[in-house]
């Protein structure tokens, strides 16, 4: 712990420490049960290793063929006037001589046409294994791009880290639960240090991203840009089945085809670290503060704990809220969870048209497995704006609450219980719809 807020805490329990209330209190609390901890959660995104490896293992041999690109030489010939002809060449000579008609005169031994062969000769890279790489490539970025945009946008961060204090002691004949947690947002330097290893896979992805859109900017992909795109099955040319670099690119090719999962995904990691006894005794002070001030609170029955439905309205759909006694049931954020559900109820059902018509209506250029996959980024996406916007309407309405509607909870209670319990509603629905893609 840092030594001034150390001080602090040591400050406060030398200031309360001659007050028989606050010894009396450490007396209870130590026969207690206490359980004081450092809680630090964190999203880890576990990113499949398997298509950054076989990219990654590929991009000298692109790198060869982007550099070196195979080519030939197109012949143009035409018959033109004599006049216009820039340079004579073998090809016009033997043609001449088979060609006698274009003969207009012969003086000794000049001979003097009146037309002539001209030819043109010209480099092409049009041939058909510059046009198989040239359609990799751009499949090849089109998949690399998708992922790595994805994984840049799509994940929240949820990393915090948090100070957990419970003690369960009697006072007199009164059974006493504290609980204090205080939560804060990690910084971006403390998530790097945690996630050091996904820095890592993050910064192999924006190198392969990098790259793969250079070929796309090279003077090869500029010569490629209007040549027609191959479409599978490959043709197994001499040239694709035993040159090297060509052999690796249609490995890759197959790879990219084959692939159809989202490439990642998220794990949340709680790490748990008890406080040392010695500075838990130092929040005894604070403990001993709120002791204070919740003797002086007014504690309702529980009978108003409940939930009337009937001067509301509602529906039977949420009369399972009230049926177990022991779930936390607020009435503003009740009427919330409803609303979600009711909305998820319609995003379920919208999504599922638009899923099922996006299968049934696949280009000749879109294969089942790419389209599936992009439905799977776009619910991803769609889930990860919804939790954004609901959390912070939740947020929102737990700072509107009236001492009326807390009953005997704390805030923190409350707004761990009701975020908990909306994530579930989200995760449902996401569950089914990702189930729907991926079947």
């Amino acid at each position: 712990m840092n030594e001034r807020v150390y001080s602090y805490l040591k400050k406060i329990n030398e200031m309360l420490s001659s007050d028989p209330l606050y010894k009396n209190l450490n007396r209870s609390i130590d026969k207690g049960d206490n359980s004081y901890r450092i809680i630090q959660k964190r999203s880890k995104k576990v990113i499949d290793p398997e298509w950054i490896e076989v990219i990654e293992d590929a991009l000298p041999n692109l790198d060869n063929i982007v550099r070196n690109p195979r080519k030939f030489i197109v012949v143009e010939e035409d018959i033109i006037d004599i006049s216009l002809a820039k340079s004579i060449s073998k090809e016009s000579v033997k043609h001449l001589a088979t060609h006698t008609n274009f003969i207009s005169a012969v003086d000794g031994d000049n001979v003097i046409p009146s037309k002539i062969l001209n030819t043109q000769k010209e480099e092409s890279y049009e041939i058909y294994e510059n046009r198989f790489v040239y359609t990799l490539l751009k499949k090849l970025s089109e998949f690399i791009n998708t992922r790595y945009e994805v994984i840049k946008k799509s994940v929240l961060n949820e990393d915090q880290s948090e100070i957990a204090l419970e003690s369960k002691y009697k006072v007199n004949d009164s059974q006493i639960l504290f609980r204090m947690n205080t939560i804060a947002n990690m910084s971006f330097e403390d998530v790097q240090k945690l996630n050091s290893e996904d820095l890592d896979d993050y910064e192999r992805i924006a190198r392969i991203h990098s790259i793969v859109n250079g070929f796309m900017s090279s003077a090869f992909a500029k010569e490629m840009k209007s040549s027609a795109p191959v479409r599978p099955p490959i043709t197994h040319t001499n040239v694709i089945k035993k040159n090297p670099d060509f052999k690796k690119a249609l490995k890759i090719w197959e790879f990219v085809y084959s692939y159809d999962k989202p490439g990642f995904q998220v794990e949340y990691v709680n790490e748990s670290t008890p406080i040392s006894k010695e500075i838990g005794e130092e929040y005894k002070g604070l403990m001993f503060l709120n002791h204070l001030i919740v003797q002086n609170l007014f504690v309702k029955d529980e009978s108003e704990m409940g939930f009337s439905q009937t001067n509301d309205g509602l529906s039977e759909d949420i009369a399972f809220i009230s049926k177990e006694p022991e779930v936390m049931c607020v009435h503003p954020l009740e009427i919330f969870l409803y609303q979600v559900q009711k909305d998820m109820k319609k995003t379920e059902h919208d999504m599922t048209l638009k899923i099922e018509n996006n299968l049934k209506n696949l280009t000749k250029e879109e294969s089942i497995k790419t389209v599936k996959v992009l439905q799977g980024y776009f619910v991803t996406n769609h889930f990860n704006a919804l939790d954004k916007k609901y959390v912070t309407k939740l947020y929102s309405i737990i700072k509107k609450l009236e001492p009326d509607d807390l009953a005997n909870y704390t805030l923190e209670e409350i707004k761990e219980n009701y975020l908990q319990r909306l994530r579930d509603i989200l995760e449902k629905s996401h569950k089914y719809l990702n189930g729907l893609v991926f079947e």
